[in-house]
């Protein structure tokens, strides 16, 4: 998926509402890893080391266990 232009300052939290929204669920229950780390809230992209056509891991997590 891609979320179109995103610049590397942003907000973890910016990026994280924005990928929710393209992929329909609530931002709480997304988690995006970068190189294995989860991306904490109060950082910046550019603070895990994002550069362009950087690839990113979304987890959706499904509350109330297994399906």
């Amino acid at each position: 998926m891609n979320v179109g232009p995103v610049k590397l300052g942003m907000p973890v939290k910016v990026f994280i509402e924005k990928v929710a929204s393209r992929q329909g669920v609530d931002p709480e229950h997304l988690r995006i890893i970068y190189k294995g780390k989860q991306l904490k809230e109060g950082n910046s992209l550019l603070d895990y080391g994002l550069q362009d056509e950087a690839t990113v891991h979304c987890v959706i997590r499904v509350i109330g266990g297994a399906m």
